[in-house]
């Protein structure tokens, strides 16, 4: 009897064969579902967050290391490199899924930022001087640990900026201010850097001058310091407390940056330490940004107006060391009747430049103003010249002049004499003119000089002859004067018909310099006739 359909489908439909396995298995699959999410969701961000706080407290130690060999490069003179863990390795994992590697952000802090020191007395720091500093900064990048603390390296101490709090800690004070010593260490940084990566290595290189790096200041003197700082007041004055400088002022500024003023009391020492972080700025000692003007002679010179004055400044970088860029100095008489010998050169190897005045008649009584100024900047130093009236004291009293002997005016304009009993050694020669003979020269020609039959003085500078607002140089050289003859060569005055032996500087038309090495200058003065 054929079974119906009817019976066929019942019969399926009643069988339970194989049933078990398969519930099984769903039930075994959505278990281990459950526990995957519960891991992924779970203990792998827990897993993940103890290893960013396992990297925040190592690059703590790394940033403590950097800050330490700031200094250690600074002062010993030797470069150094640090290699930072600036990104998170998290550990590798054969089902679950990490986060994206995050990688923090270390560089050179931009902008730079400027430091001020004025100390009492009359040494470099007198009056103020400022300089550009960088700080060092590590600012982390976490998927989740809340708090992502930035470490910033500046003035040679650590500081931590905590990103959950307004609270700022210092975790090196660094050598700023040692223990037991009356002594402020400033540590000055330039330089160019910025790294996102896995690992990040920044090289430290000195910057060694034996300028400007130290400066006490004397008994009953004081000075200030301005430092940039991320460091709260607070903190400031708990570094400070046990300190003889105490925090005297302290700016907050719009650039996230505060400034600490600090007082400086007598008998304390300033040692300046310069480096740069990572890269040289282009620009760095080779252009006009951060450069200035410092006088190095006497702005306010004792002058006399039967002599040039030489007026010398040098150019400074940011960190006030000489530097000797191509930008041109230019000098200019803002008021004053005399001239300059030269209005525009540039600084030497030593990174000064100077400038000779060379006064005129009418200067007498008067104060005379030179600029000297760096070309497309706007620093300037200006020197004030005040001369005595005419027939008052010019100093020219207090040098007794040399005697002379066989003195004579040629017919090819040469001018000739000896000088029996003269100075050994000779460091310089000028010659200046006056009253008839400086109207007479006006128009002539050209002025040459030179110094004829070598004898036991000696010329050994290189300095060129100041002449009526010219400079000249010896016809073939600097030679000594081996038996004390000197010869002025075309004096070029066709109206000259006798010279003589002035017995005082105001009876004279001509004045010669000799320069002896350790003593003033010794005149001679002589009277031109016509």
């Amino acid at each position: 009897m054929k079974e119906t359909l009817k019976r066929r489908l019942q019969r399926f439909v009643d069988d339970e064969r194989g049933v078990s396995p398969v519930v099984g298995f769903v039930l075994i699959f959505a278990l281990v579902m459950i526990v995957f999410t519960l891991y992924q969701s779970s203990v792998v961000p827990a897993q993940n967050e103890e290893v960013e706080f396992e990297h925040s407290r190592a690059i703590e130690g790394q940033m403590s290391v950097l800050n330490d060999e700031i200094t250690d490069t600074v002062t010993s003179g030797r470069a150094r490199s640090v290699t930072l863990d600036t990104g998170v390795q998290y550990p590798s994992r054969a089902f679950a899924i990490n986060p994206g590697a995050t990688v923090g952000d270390l560089s050179v802090v931009e902008p730079k930022q400027e430091v001020t020191i004025d100390l009492d007395g009359d040494g470099y720091y007198s009056g103020g001087q400022s300089f550009e500093t960088a700080f060092v900064s590590y600012q982390p990048s976490y998927n989740l640990l809340q708090e992502e603390t930035k470490y910033t390296s500046e003035n040679g101490m650590l500081v931590k900026d905590y990103s959950t709090s307004e609270n700022t800690g210092l975790t090196t004070g660094g050598v700023m201010f040692p223990s037991g010593e009356k002594t402020i260490n400033l540590v000055l940084l330039n330089g160019s850097y910025e790294r996102s990566a896995p690992t990040a290595s920044l090289t430290i290189t000195p910057r060694i001058t034996t300028e400007t790096a130290v400066e006490s200041i004397g008994a009953g003197k004081s000075g200030t310091l301005d430092v940039p700082t991320s460091l709260s007041k607070a903190k400031w004055n708990e570094l400070l407390a046990d300190r003889d400088s105490q925090l005297t002022g302290f700016t907050t500024n719009s650039d996230g940056f505060n400034t600490a003023t600090i007082s400086i009391d007598a008998e304390t020492t300033v040692q300046v330490y310069k480096g740069t972080a990572g890269d040289p700025e282009t620009n760095d000692g080779r252009s006009n940004r951060g450069l200035h003007l410092v006088g190095e002679s006497a702005l306010q010179p004792d002058v006399s107006l039967d002599e040039n004055e030489r007026l010398t400044i040098s150019v400074r970088d940011h960190f006030g060391q000489r530097v000797s860029p191509d930008t041109p100095i230019t000098a200019s008489v803002t008021t004053g009747k005399g001239t300059l010998i030269s209005t525009q050169q540039t600084a030497n190897g030593n990174g000064t430049a100077s400038f000779v005045y060379n006064p005129g008649t009418m200067d007498s009584g008067s104060t005379v103003s030179v600029d000297i100024s760096l070309k497309d900047t706007s620093e300037s130093v200006t020197f004030e010249l005040s001369y005595p009236k005419s027939g008052g004291s010019t100093g020219n009293k207090d040098r007794k002049p040399l005697t002379i002997e066989k003195l004579s005016f040629h017919n090819d304009g040469r001018l000739s004499f000896d000088i029996p009993n003269g100075p050994d050694d000779i460091d310089g020669f000028s010659v200046r003119t006056k009253k008839d003979l400086a109207e007479t020269n006006e128009s002539s020609g050209e002025h040459e000089f030179e110094i004829d039959d070598p004898g036991d003085l000696e010329y050994d500078s290189d300095e060129p002859i100041q002449f009526d607002g010219e400079e000249y140089t010896f016809e073939e050289g600097p030679q000594p004067i081996r038996d004390s003859h000197a010869v002025l060569d075309k004096i070029g005055a066709s109206s000259i018909s006798s010279v003589d032996v002035a017995t005082s500087y105001e009876a004279a038309d001509l004045i010669i310099y000799l320069h002896p090495e350790d003593s003033s200058k010794r005149p001679i003065y002589i009277k031109v006739g016509n």
